[in-house]
């Protein structure tokens, strides 16, 4: 059978799966946050551990982190080859970062967008208030993972 190419092309976007994403930020008080936020990083995908290992050190270390520096300390740690991948692998974390129902990530992580490249986050930085919820959460992974 010969199916129209709108049929087909309508077929196939129905399939797709949509990821609904936001910049809102979560509400959630701080014990259920540091809850979520445990579980999620103690996530061994990679996504979840290049923002454990990467990212958030980085917003610890630094008032603002932007793309750069996040490239840079890709290709440091041998996660990407080269500026073209590290280029790829942020805009995984960063979309990561705006999926809709990761609203705690956005509720630590604050980030600029450019209106002319509105799908770029850019200037990553932890609200001062969490600053200390996150050292404590990955000091605590860090030494669950000393202690396997």
């Amino acid at each position: 059978a010969i199916i129209p190419e709108e049929l087909e092309k309508e077929r196939i976007r129905k399939r797709q799966f949509k990821i609904s994403m936001s910049d809102e930020p979560g509400k959630y008080n701080e014990d259920e946050l540091r809850d979520l936020l445990t579980n999620y990083l103690s996530e061994e995908r990679t996504t979840p551990r290049r923002i454990r290992e990467i990212l958030l050190p980085l917003c610890l270390k630094h008032e603002a982190v932007n793309r750069e520096m996040i490239k840079k300390e890709l290709l440091k740690r041998g996660e990407a080859r080269d500026d073209t991948q590290a280029g790829i692998i942020l805009t995984t974390i960063s979309r990561e970062i705006g999926i809709a129902k990761r609203d705690y990530l956005r509720q630590i992580i604050q980030y600029e967008k450019d209106p002319s490249k509105p799908w770029e986050k850019e200037n990553y930085r932890l609200v001062e208030h969490y600053k200390d919820l996150v050292k404590s959460i990955l000091d605590e992974l860090s030494k669950q993972k000393e202690d396997k």
